[in-house]
């Protein structure tokens, strides 16, 4: 597989995985509900003790590995709009999904435009010499 296209793929899994693990922490929050600062120890409790929120917590250290993974490879600069703007898609998907928000044409452009510039970070990042094993 083409270096560029891996580690694309890869930070779409690392962005996926990243707002699932904030979805999930957010029902688990729902769920028990919410974090009471007056009463921490009971607050953590419950989230340690919480289905959604101990996924959450799995998902978010094999992020971090995988992440590790792409940045050995990759520049900080160029490895890190292209995760923002990669969250920026996923979140906007997710929503349309899962939340049943509308997805007008402008979304629709704003989403290309930034898919585009992951591409383009990508490609360059592979032609300015760093690794893209």
């Amino acid at each position: 597989m083409v270096p560029y296209i891996k580690n694309t793929l890869l930070i779409f899994l690392i962005s996926g995985m990243a707002i699932s693990s904030q979805v999930l922490i957010k029902k688990g929050l729902n769920r028990i509900g919410g974090f009471d600062f007056n009463a921490i120890a009971k607050s953590v409790y419950a989230l340690l003790t919480n289905a959604y929120v101990l996924i959450a917590i799995v998902m978010i250290t094999a992020l971090s590995i995988l992440y590790c993974s792409v940045l050995s490879r990759m520049s900080l600069s160029a490895l890190y709009p292209i995760i923002i703007g990669a969250n920026f898609v996923i979140l906007v998907i997710m929503s349309v999904v899962f939340l049943n928000e509308s997805f007008q044409p402008l979304k629709i452009l704003g989403v290309l435009l930034i898919l585009v510039g992951i591409v383009i970070l990508s490609i360059s990042a592979g032609k300015s010499g760093i690794s893209m094993r």
